[in-house]
């Protein structure tokens, strides 16, 4: 047995069986061979040795055998020269015959790492200053990330920053077109999402209501067909939620609407 390391991680074991134990292999190859042999006269595992012998090739005994010892003998040379395989090695079965057979595996192994003078490295901790905007801005982040939208109630109109749940229509001259239609979407008012105009129209609607919104696409507007040309939407809203952040649901009501729902709370429905 010889490992023989070449370069980038590989390197070649070489593991030779002789004798006794490669003979045995090469007997139990040949009956498991020989089970499987179908020769015209004889029942399917019942061939004689002699016949099945002139029926099987010798070398493909061998390439049998060496498969059946494989993996025992690549055990057996990985626990003896402690190699870390990192990939499923490369068999190559050479000078096989009656007496003896030569394994050759091509491995892939873990490198060998030297480390350096790290002790020695030195990282320079700069100071972070934060300014009282940056924590303003973070805190707005996070209230807006965790916060609610609760279902305004009573048919209070929306209000710019509100979230209201529409379905549209979008026409130019009298004909719907691609792509301007939608059912049950969640737009928040002021945050232009919709072109230009679109948003502030649907200000004062109220859950049920219908608006025909009108609205002259961009210029720049990636439809060359809508680009720079008036339009109409019917809209049909539904719910209409207002944002609540965090640290809003201690404090006291601010409008006549925050006071209808701080005295009615099990009226409040959370979505």
């Amino acid at each position: 047995m010889n490992w023989t390391k070449q370069e980038n991680s590989t390197g070649t074991l070489t593991v030779t069986l002789e004798g006794e134990p490669w003979e045995k292999a090469c007997a139990k190859a040949f009956n498991r061979m020989k089970a499987n042999l179908n020769l015209k006269g004889f029942r399917k595992g019942q061939v004689p040795d002699a016949l099945a012998k002139k029926s099987i090739p010798a070398q493909a005994v061998y390439e049998e055998a060496a498969n059946m010892v494989a993996q025992e003998a690549l055990d057996s040379g990985v626990k003896e020269y402690k190699l870390d395989l990192v990939a499923r090695p490369v068999l190559t079965v050479k000078d096989a015959t009656e007496k003896s057979v030569t394994l050759e595996f091509t491995c892939t192994v873990s490198p060998d790492v030297e480390l350096g003078d790290w002790k020695s490295i030195k990282a320079e901790k700069k100071a972070v200053e934060v300014s009282e905007e940056e924590i303003d801005q973070e805190m707005q982040h996070l209230q807006d990330h965790f916060a609610d939208w609760v279902l305004k109630e009573d048919g209070e109109p929306a209000e710019i920053g509100d979230q209201v749940t529409i379905d549209f229509v979008g026409m130019k001259d009298g004909t719907p077109f691609e792509g301007g239609s939608g059912e049950n979407y969640p737009l928040v008012l002021g945050s232009n999402t919709f072109i230009p105009g679109f948003e502030d129209q649907l200000v004062g609607i109220k859950p049920e209501e219908k608006r025909t919104i009108e609205v002259t696409f961009p210029e720049n507007y990636q439809v060359a067909d809508l680009a720079g040309q008036p339009a109409t939407f019917e809209v049909t809203a539904h719910d209409i939620k207002f944002r609540e952040l965090p640290g809003q649901r201690l404090q006291l009501p601010r409008t006549a609407g925050d006071q209808r729902r701080a005295d009615c709370p099990s009226e409040t429905r959370r979505h």
